[in-house]
């Protein structure tokens, strides 16, 4: 029978900390959403630990921006960061959503997603991500706020989740977000 301390030390179950979204550095870019024919409607966000990835961050600051206008150039630039996320704007979804795994389950996701669906709600009614049923991630983000769906949205024919904007609300509400 293992003691208390014993579980702490073995199996490490201490409490991680939390990161803050503040300690990143984040590079937005914007492209053309080619699948919705929208200029400009394509959002990238990459985030880059400011204490760690200096040289990279250096780097892209230094970088002509009026260049990156494609999503492979965005695509290298986002390999390169501790987390990334791609969203359309017009239409509210969200492509993808990347965390390294050494930055996993610090909070840092749900940070960068409740920015997301603040600028989303602005000018969408629905915010969607197309994935497979049970994700880890989306599947419990935010109380359960992203519902599954087989279709969340009419241009596409696969399944995914759909944030219910009420509950999600509520979410804000009770933990003053």
């Amino acid at each position: 029978m293992f003691s208390f301390i014993n579980k702490l030390c073995f199996f490490d179950i201490y409490p991680k900390k939390q990161l803050k979204l503040r300690d990143f550095q984040e590079f937005r870019f914007v492209i053309d959403d080619n699948w919705n024919n929208v200029t400009n409607g394509n959002i990238w966000l990459c985030y880059f630990d400011k204490n760690k990835q200096i040289d990279e961050i250096t780097e892209i600051n230094n970088m002509d921006k009026k260049l990156i206008s494609s999503r492979d150039d965005v695509e290298h630039i986002a390999n390169k960061s501790i987390g990334y996320v791609s969203y359309k704007i017009k239409t509210g979804q969200i492509g993808l959503l990347f965390i390294k795994k050494d930055y996993q389950n610090l909070n840092l996701g749900k940070q960068i997603l409740l920015n997301i669906i603040n600028e989303l709600t602005v000018d969408n009614k629905q915010i969607w991500a197309v994935t497979t049923q049970d994700h880890p991630f989306w599947s419990n983000v935010f109380e359960q706020s992203f519902e599954f769906t087989r279709r969340p949205h009419n241009s596409v024919t696969g399944s995914g989740y759909l944030l219910n904007i009420d509950k999600f609300n509520k979410y804000k509400e009770e933990y003053d977000l």
